[in-house]
C-alpha cells in the first residue's frame, strides 16, 4: 500500500508524489485490523480506525515492551493509551476522558455545527484556506421549514488528524458578533 508520510491519504501506484503537499509517497505493509476490518500500517499497535489492538500477537508484543497490562486501547482522536476502567467505547470505537465529547466518523471529526449555512461555510473556507481538509453535513430539507431538531443540523467537520489545528482556527472566529 502506498500513502503520504505528511497527510496520510493513500495512493495508487503511478502517483509518486502527493498531488496536495508535493511530500513523496512511500510505500508500507499492511494489516487487517481484527476488531474493526479496516486496513492498518503494518507498525501499528492499536488500530488508527478504532482504536483497539490491530491484533492478539499486537496486544502481546505491547504488553512485553511496555509492561502495561491494564491497557485497553487507543483513543482514536489523540492516540492516547486507554486504562482499564477509563475511556468510552462507543461504536466499537475507544475515546479517552478528554475526548469523549467528539463525534466521529469514519476518520472525521465533527468541529463544529451550526444552525445556518452561512456559519458552515465561512467556516468551510477558513480551513480551507488554512490548508485543512474540511466537509459540509448538512441534513436540513428545503422541503421543510424548520429550525430545531435533527433536521436542522449543519455539521462542519475535519479529519481526525487535523482537529487540534482546526479548534485553533475555530477559536478564533467568533460567530455571536455582530
Amino acid at each position: 500500500m502506498r500513502y503520504c508520510p505528511d497527510c496520510g491519504y493513500e495512493y495508487n501506484a503511478e502517483i509518486t508524489e502527493c498531488p496536495d503537499c508535493d511530500t513523496e509517497i512511500i510505500e508500507f505493509d499492511s494489516e487487517v485490523c481484527s476488531s474493526c476490518g479496516e486496513v492498518t500500517p503494518d507498525h501499528m499497535t492499536f488500530c488508527e480506525h478504532c482504536g483497539n489492538y490491530v491484533s492478539e500477537p499486537r496486544k502481546f508484543q505491547f504488553t512485553v515492551k511496555t509492561q502495561e497490562r491494564d491497557v485497553v486501547g487507543a483513543c482514536v482522536i489523540c492516540g492516547n493509551w486507554i486504562h482499564e476502567g477509563h475511556g468510552r467505547k462507543d461504536n466499537n470505537k475507544w475515546f479517552c476522558d478528554e475526548d469523549d465529547h467528539y463525534q466521529i466518523y469514519e476518520d472525521w471529526v465533527v468541529l463544529f455545527t451550526a444552525g445556518v449555512d452561512y456559519q458552515a461555510h465561512i467556516l468551510k473556507a477558513t480551513l480551507e484556506s488554512a490548508s485543512i481538509p474540511s466537509m459540509i453535513f448538512n441534513q436540513k430539507d428545503s422541503s421543510y421549514v424548520t429550525s430545531s431538531g435533527d433536521l436542522a443540523i449543519i455539521k462542519v467537520m475535519v479529519p481526525k488528524d487535523h482537529l487540534a489545528e482546526a479548534e485553533e482556527i475555530l477559536a478564533e472566529i467568533n460567530f455571536n458578533e455582530g
